[in-house]
């Protein structure tokens, strides 16, 4: 269980490496700014730039990461924007 830990805060770490913004939470302020709608936001472009380079995560699964279309497909970007 602690090997899943790990792979779901590398997970984490992508979006921070890329994203430090979303790591600093003094700059958030409350009712003044969008977390939820900044960091899902920050996911996607993570997962999209996961699509052209893979990840840490896909070299330990041994598993391609899908292409931007099939990522982008409208059905999966549905399920994201819920």
């Amino acid at each position: 269980m602690s090997g899943l830990c790990i792979v779901v805060e590398w997970a984490f770490g992508e979006v921070t490496k890329y994203f430090s913004g979303t790591d600093f939470p003094r700059s958030h302020r409350l009712l003044s700014t969008c977390i939820e709608s900044h960091y899902r936001f920050t996911i996607l472009l993570t997962n999209i730039h996961t699509c052209f380079y893979g990840s840490k995560i896909n070299e330990l699964f041994s598993v391609d990461p899908p292409t931007l279309q099939e990522y982008i497909h409208p059905d999966i970007m549905e399920q994201v924007m819920e």
